[in-house]
């Protein structure tokens, strides 16, 4: 302990220090309301994408739209920039589109300066691996990376079709179409469960019926003893695609189109141990829906919601059993979140817990990544921002309040309007598991 903890600590309420003693039998975090982070770069006013993150919701990816270009880049889950990178020199652009559960390997593409798009996989240390080509491949694109990190599935196009595609180190794995498919047309995968062992997607189906050629796009899972099977339609649909898929692999989230009674898509949850294809619905005065994540034990879906009539506005939305489908910004301006030129427009990633939602949207017209942390989230009390909470956060605080913060944050943690002791005491009782302030 230093000598300045000592000496603030000699001010601390009785009740504060007893807590403060039972720093190292930390159990539950403590708990917030919802809060909102706008995600920027480390430096410029320049656009940014977050397109996914880690299971705990604590790496949040994407981009950064540079002066040079589109950039590969991550963010810590309180906003900060942790990398932007250029991943091949004089690159057109560069993106990431996933992060392992251990952060030890992100997955993205690159667009060679000769135009040419690669997919990636690049470890903590920077070291990258490209996927091998494919013969007759025109592009290839990452789509997702398993939880583990070993599994990249996406797309590969060529001049006749669209293939989908699983890696897992060797030779690109085509992953072929549905039975009975006698014309074969494109086939996508979006979605890797976390031990990369099932991909989900689409596969259009072009076959004759009652003497008509007939076109249908199918939402799949692929398993390597099952190989691809189709998911199930709402009722009167002809098109469906599933995105993502639960790490026990019985949930699987995407869209749906429907006739009810009108044409329409809805975001929909595949049961595949019961066999139930469940309309998620649309928040009430909007049309079509469309579930992009799902949390671990499939108890939140995270989507966008149009419009009746419109197919350009978007808007971010959640799913839960209790909730049903809800715009995600009215939600939290219910919650007194202020979200002041804020448009939230998709909602692309969830924890696996469910508590911290992922997406892009618009500051003030300027397209910019953001971080959800709902009710029952932990709060920020890492302020030196070295990964723990724990005493040397204390001592952070301490020796900001004269005015030395070279870590950014903000003095008054229990937001009352001073820096002062009373801080201390709030970050003391919320690292030893009290509520927030």
């Amino acid at each position: 302990m230093s000598r300045a903890t000592r000496l603030m600590l000699s001010g601390a309420s009785r009740g504060t220090l007893a807590a403060f003693f039972y720093l190292s039998a930390l159990g539950a975090p403590a708990q917030a309301q919802p809060y909102f982070i706008g995600l920027a770069p480390t430096t410029g006013d320049y656009p940014t994408t977050v397109v996914g993150m880690d299971s705990s919701g604590s790496k949040p990816v994407g981009s950064v739209s540079t002066p040079a270009g589109e950039r590969f880049a991550t963010w810590d889950g309180y906003g900060n920039n942790f990398e932007t990178a250029t991943i091949v020199t004089n690159e057109l652009s560069s993106w990431c589109v996933g992060v392992s559960n251990d952060h030890q390997f992100t997955a993205g593409n690159s667009n060679g300066p000769d135009g040419s798009l690669r997919p990636f996989r690049r470890s903590a240390s920077g070291a990258l691996e490209f996927l091998p080509p494919i013969n007759g491949q025109a592009y290839m694109t990452a789509d997702s990376i398993s939880g583990n990190g070993l599994v990249i599935v996406g797309t590969v196009g060529s001049i006749s079709r669209e293939r989908a595609y699983r890696w897992s180190g060797g030779p690109v794995q085509d992953l072929g179409t549905l039975p009975d498919t006698p014309f074969n047309g494109n086939v996508h995968a979006y979605g890797v469960s976390d031990d990369g062992a099932a991909a989900v997607g689409d596969c259009q189906r072009t076959f004759l019926r009652n003497n008509t050629l007939v076109t249908e796009t199918h939402a799949f899972v692929w398993t390597e003893s099952g190989g691809m099977q189709a998911l199930g339609l709402l009722p009167g649909g002809t098109t469906a695609s599933a995105n993502k898929i639960t790490p026990d692999q019985r949930f699987v989230v995407g869209r749906s189109s429907y006739v009810n009674p009108n044409f329409g898509f809805h975001a929909v949850r595949w049961d595949r141990f019961t066999g139930v294809v469940e309309d998620l619905g649309s928040p009430v005065g909007f049309g079509n829906s469309f579930g992009l994540a799902i949390s671990a034990a499939g108890a939140t879906v995270a989507g966008y919601c149009q419009l009746p009539g419109s197919n350009d506005a978007r808007f971010a939305c959640i799913w839960t059993p209790q909730t049903g489908m809800i715009e995600l910004k009215s939600y939290l301006a219910s919650h007194n979140v202020s979200l002041t030129g804020w448009t939230l427009t998709f909602a692309n990633s969830v924890s696996a817990d469910g508590l911290v939602i992922a997406g892009k949207g618009d500051l003030n017209g300027q397209p910019r990544g953001w971080v959800v942390r709902l009710g029952n989230s932990p709060c920020d009390a890492d302020l030196n921002r070295d990964g723990n909470i724990d005493m040397g956060d204390v001592d952070a605080l301490i020796n900001d309040l004269p005015g030395n913060n070279p870590y950014g944050f903000d003095p008054d943690f229990n937001q009352d309007g001073n820096a002062d002791q009373d801080d201390i005491d709030a970050l003391i009782n919320t690292i030893a598991g009290g509520g927030c302030p």
